[in-house]
């Protein structure tokens, strides 16, 4: 049985993870105005590096929570 267990590694494991998606979806943005310049195929770049991202931040957010203790 999982229980929420908030402490404050967690938090902040929270925190940072939303922090790096954060600049993983800025640089991919970046990244895709200048490979792409004004190519109207932009969310092709940006939506894999979006999901990415987010994916990244809800893996370790659901690690540092307690999550995959049984």
């Amino acid at each position: 049985m999982t229980r929420w267990l908030i402490t404050t590694q967690g938090l902040i494991a929270v925190g940072v993870s939303i922090v790096l998606s954060g600049l993983l979806v800025f640089g991919g943005f970046r990244l895709h105005l200048v490979l792409t310049e004004h190519n109207p195929l932009w969310w092709l770049w940006i939506i894999p590096i979006t999901l990415w991202g987010l994916g990244i931040a809800f893996i370790m957010a659901w690690y540092s929570l307690g999550y995959s203790k049984p």
